[in-house]
């Protein structure tokens, strides 16, 4: 069952990493065709921009892990169930920082701030990536116990 659960972690992490370059690449082909804004950059876009993704993929996160952490120690440790849904909204709010960061990339955005913005989604996007070494401490970390079917 844990090995279930972890692929499906995974393709839901490959999905929002689909999704994302996917994004990148309609937005590039709309920039190319002429059919972004081509206004002047604003602070407040910028801002709304670089905000979001830091919001979404770092703060997010660290509030959902801390959340969920908590939690386990109350109750002794996370059923898989709830470690599966502490998983997928790890990776839901690293997508909505990349939705920011595509919105970065799309509206006029000073390069700095869309610069930083890409930087800062590679990075939430680098700390909901699949790797086995990273689910096994986290599984020991939070004290994942089997549900009871």
């Amino acid at each position: 069952m844990l090995e279930t659960l972890l692929h499906r972690i995974r393709l839901q992490a490959y999905l929002m990493m689909v999704l994302f370059s996917l994004g990148l690449v309609v937005i590039w082909f709309m920039r190319y065709l002429g059919w972004a804004f081509p206004t002047e950059p604003t602070r407040v876009l910028s801002m709304v921009g670089l905000l979001g993704s830091t919001t979404g993929a770092v703060a997010l996160p660290i509030l959902v892990r801390m959340a969920f952490y908590r939690k386990s120690a109350r109750q002794g440790g996370l059923r898989l169930s709830e470690f599966f849904r502490m998983e997928r909204y790890l990776v839901l709010c690293v997508f909505l920082g990349a939705l920011f960061t595509l919105f970065a990339y799309l509206v006029p955005v000073y390069r700095y701030h869309l610069y930083l913005s890409v930087l800062v989604t590679i990075y939430g996007i680098y700390s909901v990536f699949p790797a086995n070494k990273t689910y096994k401490k986290d599984i020991a970390a939070f004290r994942v116990k089997c549900d009871e079917t």
